[in-house]
């Protein structure tokens, strides 16, 4: 559990950086992120050059940020495969989740989506 954070820029709880290339690849399995913040991107998670798995009943909910309240990803990938995300907030866009220049992918586990606006899923425009 990752639960109270606060970053300045990216990633409340969880900032992924990559500067090489290709992507790196990562998985977050099983995991809450609960009322994490930043004054950046990614409340929750901020993702950037990398292929982002969530999975194993993952659920990332009360975070808040300017883009991404609860999960940002820039430059990679996410798969949601069993993930809740529920009760983000984005001052800008994207109060569940908001892609810059990334791929969204759907596993075969659930994927709920509770208590977000209707601006929960953002993707910025290339």
């Amino acid at each position: 559990m990752f639960a109270g954070n606060t970053a300045y820029e990216s990633g409340g709880a969880i900032y992924i950086y990559n500067a090489e290339r290709p992507p790196v690849a990562v998985t977050i399995n099983g995991c809450e992120l609960v009322g994490n913040n930043c004054g950046g991107s990614g409340g929750g998670i901020a993702s950037d050059n990398a292929d982002l798995v969530l999975t194993g009943d993952t659920d990332i909910h009360d975070n808040s940020a300017e883009r991404g309240g609860g999960v940002f990803v820039s430059r990679g990938s996410i798969m949601f495969d069993g993930v809740s995300i529920g009760w983000n907030t984005a001052s800008i866009a994207g109060d569940g989740v908001y892609l810059r220049q990334a791929a969204m992918f759907f596993g075969p586990g659930d994927v709920t989506w509770y208590g977000n606006p209707p601006n929960s899923m953002y993707v910025e425009p290339s």
